[in-house]
């Protein structure tokens, strides 16, 4: 069932390749990926999480935004412990404010920055954080994390 979908021109882009290492690693392993800067790129993102079965964590960020620059090493350390501890979560930066993604915030309802929306088997699970002081609050960020990798 994946092979059709990767075999998709779009995914033939430099976001499959970027990514496609991942396909080939016997052991699953901490997965940090790129910023995303295209839907394509998304999609591949998503595609490879629900084939490993892993739990996707994207921030919505922007380029422009302190609190997100703020953020994003706090994710990345409790993305990091929380392999560790054996709970293995996808983690990916999403940049909305490229031509390329600014679709995506209407698509998955991003009305502000930064958020972060958690994907299971592809699709958004509802609960989202939206609120800066929540993200920047290390206790609550790492429990939410272990909600979204007990989704697996």
């Amino acid at each position: 069932m994946l092979l059709p979908i990767l075999q998709r021109q779009s995914l033939r882009s430099a976001g499959l390749r970027r990514h496609c290492r991942l396909l080939h690693i016997s052991k699953p392993r901490l997965r940090i990926f790129d910023p995303v800067r295209s839907e394509d790129e998304l999609y591949t993102l998503l595609v490879l999480s629900t084939s490993r079965r892993l739990p996707l964590i994207t921030l919505w960020s922007a380029s422009w935004c302190p609190s997100c620059h703020a953020i994003r090493p706090l994710i990345q350390d409790l993305v990091d412990e929380q392999a560790k501890n054996g709970s293995l979560l996808g983690f990916a930066e999403v940049e909305i404010d490229l031509p390329t993604t600014s679709s995506l915030a209407s698509l998955y309802s991003i009305k502000s920055i930064p958020t972060m929306l958690a994907f299971h088997k592809g699709l958004a699970l509802n609960n989202r954080i939206v609120d800066t002081r929540k993200a920047k609050h290390r206790g609550y960020l790492a429990n939410w994390l272990r909600e979204c990798a007990a989704a697996r």
